[in-house]
């Protein structure tokens, strides 16, 4: 599978220096912890964190080691296995095929089977960070990433089968290691019990996010915030169909199954080879006895 072009990334983003980009290739190979990072990955983690070569380490290591940490996100991830086909037959994950005109790319992601008791919560956050990464490393540099959540058919059962500390472990992913500059993330055909979704999100949500998250009931108001033209044809647009179109991301995901077993097998952090104390789950998450049920009122 070809990777998309390095060059075009230096030409798009001036600001992306090769001589950083090299420094960062460099420290990477002396961290005995962590794998190495190519040219591509290492464009990505600097763009990502507005070109500070520090701050793209930090996000590096702690990208890596939450890899290492969260199994049920990152474990497993061979596109063909039962968890994952029965996935791709519960949600659909659509890249828009058009960016917004500020180079923004836009991710729908909509239930296909809306039986809450195919819904599994880390497997759908699985599979949809599967496919962002291999979009990503496919297509390039998105100047931003907008996450469009489609609630339309989603029922309270649903909500109970997110468990509290998975949706923390998921959140902080968001906010602290993904290798894009998230932008927002829109809930859109939102239920009345969606603001109890987020209200569970809010005590470990920090400030920036919270402020990006964004509940449409009606698509009024989601048309003010993402242009209407964009959107696919069943959200009144002309950015193509989802229903035409999620088989071939998921079939193009399948012939690249390699892609996701190399990343598995390369890309996780070695404790035991890390200076001073290794890391765990509970260093990044904190105690999960604080989260076994929810409180929903």
């Amino acid at each position: 599978m070809k990777c998309a072009s390095v060059e075009e990334e230096y030409r798009k983003y001036p600001q992306l220096q090769k001589s950083e980009v090299e420094k960062f290739i460099e420290w990477s190979k002396q961290q005995k912890h962590l794998p190495d990072i190519s040219e591509f990955w290492a464009c990505c983690f600097l763009h990502a964190c507005k070109f500070s070569l520090e701050v793209a380490k930090q996000t590096y290591d702690l990208h890596c080691t939450t890899r290492t940490v969260c199994p049920d996100f990152f474990s497993s991830r061979d596109i063909l296995g039962k968890d994952m086909i029965d996935t791709m037959n519960t949600i659909a994950f659509y890249p828009i095929p058009k960016k917004t005109s500020e180079g923004d790319k836009i991710f729908i992601i909509k239930l296909l089977d809306v039986d809450p008791g195919k819904f599994n919560f880390a497997h759908c956050v699985k599979l949809c960070t599967m496919c962002i990464e291999l979009w990503q490393y496919q297509e390039g540099i998105a100047d931003g990433i907008i996450l469009v959540f489609d609630m339309k058919g989603a029922q309270f059962g649903h909500v109970t089968r997110i468990p509290p500390f998975q949706l923390k472990k998921f959140i902080f992913y968001l906010q602290e290691t993904p290798p894009v500059r998230l932008k927002t993330i829109h809930f859109i055909n939102a239920p009345s019990f969606a603001d109890k979704v987020v209200a569970l999100m809010r005590p470990f949500t920090k400030k920036e996010l919270l402020e990006q998250l964004l509940l449409h009931s009606k698509m009024d108001t989601f048309y003010k915030c993402v242009p209407k033209d964009l959107l696919p044809v069943e959200y009144g647009g002309n950015g193509g169909s989802i229903d035409e179109a999620y088989p071939q991301i998921y079939a193009n995901a399948k012939e690249n199954r390699e892609f996701f077993l190399e990343e598995e097998r390369t890309g996780r952090t070695n404790e035991k080879l890390r200076e001073g104390k290794p890391k765990d789950a509970s260093d990044l998450f904190g105690a999960e006895g604080n989260f076994k049920k929810l409180e929903l009122d």
